[in-house]
């Protein structure tokens, strides 16, 4: 690198898997993305003015994120000031800062998220103290169906967090998303809600809506085919002002085969009740006052038996 340093303006994608070194620093400019893959001991700064810089070497000098600049990757970079995005990852990935992280009232930190059993989301990781402020983005992959409560912990400090970032209004349908910090990280609460109980739904039994909704909304946890977990994921994070269209428009499906699966739920459901009263009977010797009781708590219990206990929340750190 030059004495005075670089500048790489680029309107397309590179990749640079050389060790970059020498007394100047370096800027990214452009709108395309900058991928350096190789060691960077160069002693000036690095300035994301334009496009995205993706680190998945390392970066000793210190960084700036400007307002046009994106910072990501799989790899070190030095302390850092964001004014701009910082996504870390290349997709879903971990960015490390070896040093102090500074976000500004400008700057963004968007977290991509994978909702499933494994629970893969991005993460920064900050060997120093990290200031907040600014906004956080939370992006969910196309099929999240947020089946159960979940704690994400996405940011984490050795040298402490101060501050807050905003977040954005996620009104949505289907879930709930809470930022929560604590003395060396912030984190993410994921809450399901259940769209079946939205009031906007229409309340009229020849309605298709809420029958659809009821039978994609319940077994959100449960296997699905493909056309249905799409489905579901796009009506969850729908805004709550819109999802009563959204779902009328969306249902139903197939009519064949909601009517199918709403006969198969509807039908297990009430074989078990079914059963639950002939015991019921079958605990008096005959037709008595005796067996009342116990059937009149069944009846008023079936609703709240149907939908079933609420799941723990779980950690992922």
């Amino acid at each position: 690198m030059l004495p005075g340093g670089g500048t790489i303006d680029n309107g397309f994608d590179v990749s640079v898997g050389q060790a970059i070194a020498g007394p100047g620093g370096l800027t990214k400019n452009g709108v395309g993305m900058l991928a350096l893959g190789g060691e960077g001991t160069y002693a000036g700064i690095t300035t994301i003015a334009g496009g995205r810089l993706l680190v998945n070497g390392s970066i000793a000098s210190a960084v700036e994120v400007e307002a046009l600049g994106i910072l990501g990757g799989n790899g070190q970079a030095g302390s850092t000031n964001n004014a701009g995005t910082v996504a870390p990852g290349n997709s879903i990935g971990t960015l490390a800062i070896a040093g102090d992280y500074r976000q500004l009232p400008n700057g963004t930190l968007e977290i991509e998220l994978e909702l499933d059993d494994q629970g893969r989301f991005d993460r920064l990781n900050v060997s120093g103290a990290a200031s907040l402020a600014g906004h956080v983005n939370y992006v969910p992959s196309a099929d999240s169906t947020f089946p159960s409560p979940l704690v994400y912990t996405y940011l984490t400090t050795d040298g402490g967090a101060q501050g807050t970032l905003a977040t954005p209004d996620h009104d949505f349908a289907g879930v709930r998303f809470e930022t929560v910090y604590g003395p060396n990280q912030a984190q993410l609460r994921i809450v399901p809600e259940q769209m079946a109980d939205d009031p906007s739904l229409p309340d009229d039994p020849t309605d298709p809506a809420p029958a659809c909704i009821n039978v994609l909304d319940r077994p959100r946890g449960n296997a699905l085919t493909a056309t249905d977990r799409t489905l579901l994921a796009a009506l969850i994070i729908t805004p709550s002002g819109e999802f009563a269209r959204a779902a009328s428009e969306a249902c139903p499906r197939d009519s064949a085969s909601l009517l199918l699966a709403v006969r198969s739920t509807t039908g297990a459901r009430m074989g078990l009740v079914s059963n639950r009263i002939a015991q019921v009977h079958r605990s008096v010797a005959g037709p008595s006052l005796s067996g009342l009781p116990d059937a009149y708590r069944l009846r008023s219990g079936v609703e709240l038996w149907i939908q079933g206990s609420k799941a723990p929340i779980r950690t992922v750190t």
